[in-house]
């Protein structure tokens, strides 16, 4: 599906936005509604959307233009103003497989602001947080890649290429003198979804963590 039809669409859904083409950039600009889980209006969002060229296999990046959300990392707002939908780690895997706009703001835009309303009401955020910065990037690890232990984390990015020549029916890398498809396979799978340059990223920030902890 192309661009143009995605964004059609995404209009189409919520008449409230509107779109502007410059220099292969699709800004999306308007107002969004946020409504509670009995459909009773909450407050609504001035946004800005903004869609590159590599759509739909990059995330677009949001900014909420309103000014109703203070600009502290706490309420999930990168330095430059952008809004923290998800981790990075999360966007690649949705990017991977190519995401389009309507899924974008009913999984990411619209569950976001719903969350920074209950969080205003409640002081706490709906379905938990996510920590900030490396914090973030070991809980995606810890949570959504199955891994038990920061040591774990550090040592499958570490010796990822080892791991992942590793036959299925072999003994792990790991020492445990388990078959590797009962043992680290799955995460070293999950791990291979993953660009070697961000998991190179991710290594050297948990190594930081790592450090600052033993501190």
């Amino acid at each position: 599906m192309s661009i143009e039809k995605d964004i059609g669409n995404l209009l189409q859904r919520y008449p409230k936005l509107r779109s502007q083409t410059v220099k292969k950039k699709h800004f999306i600009t308007g107002e969004v509604d946020i409504f509670d889980d009995k459909e009773i209006y909450w407050d609504s969002y001035s946004i800005r959307v903004i869609v590159t060229s590599e759509y739909p296999y990059s995330f677009p990046t949001l900014f909420e233009t309103s000014q109703k959300i203070p600009k502290v990392d706490y309420r999930h707002i990168h330095p430059d103003g952008s809004c923290c939908v998800t981790v990075l780690q999360r966007e690649i895997l949705y990017s991977r497989r190519g995401i389009n706009l309507c899924t974008y703001f009913e999984k990411f835009v619209i569950p976001y602001f719903a969350n920074q309303l209950f969080f205003e009401k409640e002081g706490r955020w709906a379905s938990g947080e996510y920590e900030h910065g490396t914090e973030g990037i070991l809980q995606f690890y810890l949570e959504d890649n199955g891994a038990r232990s920061f040591e774990e984390i550090i040592d499958l990015l570490t010796y990822f290429d080892d791991y992942n020549i590793c036959g299925r029916n072999d003994d792990c890398k790991c020492g445990s003198k388990r078959k590797f498809k009962k043992c680290h396979y799955d995460i070293i799978k999950f791990l291979s979804l993953f660009p070697a340059k961000q998991r190179l990223a991710d290594l050297i920030e948990l190594n930081k963590l790592l450090l600052k902890r033993k501190k």
